[in-house]
């Protein structure tokens, strides 16, 4: 059964943009926008994969709707001039299936959303 035992807070991002290559060594600028659900415990390796692929979902399903879509043009993760001439162009992804968030995620981004705004 996958659980992980955390004696401090920490953050585990899920970098959802594809860059079509490795990007070891590279400048990585992070936000963090939202909040979307509390650690769980799960009964198994399947059903946690499951849960970080819904994550993603719920993730990329908020932050194609405003406000968090307007991240997107935040100054602080656009490149600068010389990140620009480096800059790896994403490839061609699937279609992603629309997918609703719980009425529990949709509080917590919104809360997260509230928390920004202050």
């Amino acid at each position: 059964m996958p659980h992980a035992s955390v004696q401090e807070r920490t953050a585990e991002p899920w970098i959802l943009h594809d860059f079509g290559r490795d990007f070891y060594n590279e400048q990585l600028r992070l936000v963090v926008a939202a909040y979307i659900r509390p650690e769980a415990d799960f009964t198994s390796l399947d059903a946690l994969i499951a849960r970080i692929h819904a994550d993603a979902d719920v993730a990329r399903a908020a932050l194609d709707k405003m406000p968090l879509a307007s991240l997107a043009m935040d100054p602080f993760l656009q490149p600068s001039a010389t990140e620009a001439v480096h800059t790896v162009q994403p490839s061609q992804t699937e279609a992603v299936d629309e997918v609703q968030p719980s009425q529990t995620e949709v509080a917590n981004i919104e809360e997260s959303v509230a928390r920004l705004r202050t």
